[in-house]
């Protein structure tokens, strides 16, 4: 039985697929509190947000730190990544719903990545931090989510 599988070791990359299947999860699902605004707060990659985009909106991470994680044999990874949440509302009443809405949606049901071959059998948030910046208008909220990966496409039949 054994000669009708070939095992991969080839380093794929976890965080891509990851980085796809958060904005797939988030992207048209949070709404501002403000109701005038009538769209969803949109979701961009870190580096992505158009020039001139006023919040609130959202953003994946900058940082995506792999840790590997030997899982009964199956290659595996613990990543940390971050989503950060943008507002120019008066207080910290949108951004606290807003940040609300993405642990809601990232933490309900899992994250789906099994069309990249990859599987998550953890996902949690190690920490949340709401801040006002510079400007005095910005408020800023990063929360830390950390996430357990398995690759299941390392033994594939030959």
């Amino acid at each position: 039985m054994a000669s009708n599988m070939k095992i991969s070791l080839i380093e794929r990359d976890f965080t891509w697929p990851l980085q796809q299947a958060i904005y797939a999860k988030l992207y048209g699902k949070m709404t501002s509190i403000n109701v005038n605004d009538s769209e969803p707060v949109p979701v961009y990659d870190f580096g992505g947000v158009p020039k001139g985009t006023t919040p609130p909106y959202v953003t994946i991470g900058e940082e995506m730190t792999e840790v590997n994680n030997n899982n009964k044999g199956a290659s595996a990874k613990e990543i940390t990544f971050q989503i950060h949440v943008w507002t120019q509302w008066r207080g910290m009443q949108e951004i606290t719903n807003i940040a609300g809405q993405v642990l809601t949606i990232l933490t309900g049901l899992p994250l789906d990545m099994t069309a990249n071959g990859f599987n998550i059998y953890s996902l949690r948030k190690d920490n949340q931090i709401n801040r006002m910046e510079i400007d005095g208008i910005t408020s800023h909220c990063i929360i830390r989510f950390r996430a357990m990966i398995e690759d299941i496409s390392t033994v594939q039949p030959a």
